[in-house]
C-alpha cells in the first residue's frame, strides 16, 4: 500500500513482549515502544519485487532499532 500511496512507513519495534505475554502473567506488563524516523517511499505501481525491497529495508530499519 505504502508504494502505491507514496506514504513513508514509521518502524516501530516493541520490547518486553515475550514476558506479557508469558503464562500466568498478572498485572500490567512493561513494555518499550521504539520508533524510529519514517522511511520515505517513492509512488509507484504494484510490483512484486518493490515489494519485497521496502519490506527489506523495513525490516533492517526495525532490527537496528535497540
Amino acid at each position: 500500500m505504502a508504494l502505491v500511496t507514496g506514504a513513508p512507513l514509521v518502524p516501530v519495534r516493541l520490547v518486553g513482549t515475550a514476558q506479557a505475554l508469558a503464562r500466568g502473567r498478572i498485572g500490567f506488563p512493561k513494555l518499550r515502544v521504539i520508533v524510529g524516523g519514517p522511511i520515505e517511499v517513492a509512488r509507484a505501481r504494484e510490483d512484486p519485487a518493490a515489494a519485497t525491497e521496502l519490506t527489506e529495508r523495513l525490516r533492517v530499519a526495525v532490527e537496528s532499532l535497540a
